[in-house]
C-alpha cells in the first residue's frame, strides 16, 4: 500500500486557504510538512517492514504511474550517520497542470529496526507559464 502525499499536497497548494492544514512556513526555500502529517504517514506506515531507508520515501512518494516522456524519479542517499538517514527525492516531468517537479527532503530514522520519518521538506518547479521554473516554496498557479 503506497501512501501518495504528493496528491494530497498538490490538491492543498492548488486551493490556498487549505494549504495550511499540510504545510508550514517555508524554510530555506522548502515547505515543511507539519508534524501532525509526519505523526500520521509514521501511523500508517508502521505495520510495514522497509529494508531501507529509501523504501519509506517511496512508499510516501511513489512513482507516477501516469508519467510519460520525459519523466523522471530519482533518490538519493545525501547523508547517513547511525540510524540515521537523509534522502532526497527529484521527480521531474509529473503529469499535472501546474507542477512540472517536485523535490523533497525526507530524514528517516531507523529505531528498532523500524523506520520512522522525522521531516520532510517540499520544493517545487512549475510548468512554463504556471509559476516560477526554479526551486521554490511558492506554490504553481
Amino acid at each position: 500500500m503506497a501512501v501518495n502525499l504528493l496528491t494530497a499536497c498538490k490538491e492543498k497548494k492548488e486551493t490556498a486557504p487549505d494549504k495550511q492544514d499540510t504545510i508550514v512556513a517555508p524554510a530555506d526555500d522548502y515547505y515543511e510538512v507539519k508534524q501532525s502529517v509526519i505523526d500520521s504517514l509514521n501511523s500508517s506506515l508502521s505495520s510495514k517492514n522497509f529494508s531501507t531507508s529509501e523504501e519509506i520515501i517511496e512508499a510516501v512518494y511513489p512513482k507516477e504511474p501516469k508519467a510519460e516522456g520525459k519523466y523522471s524519479y530519482t533518490i538519493t542517499k545525501v547523508t547517513g550517520t547511525g540510524n540515521e538517514s537523509t534522502l532526497t527525492l527529484i521527480s521531474e516531468g509529473i503529469p499535472d497542470d501546474s507542477i512540472y517537479a517536485l523535490k523533497v527532503e525526507m530524514a528517516v530514522i531507523n529505531e528498532n529496526g523500524q523506520w520512522k520519518i522525522l521531516r520532510i521538506k517540499e520544493a517545487y518547479k512549475c510548468w512554463p507559464g504556471r509559476g516560477h521554473e526554479e526551486w521554490s516554496a511558492a506554490p504553481c498557479s
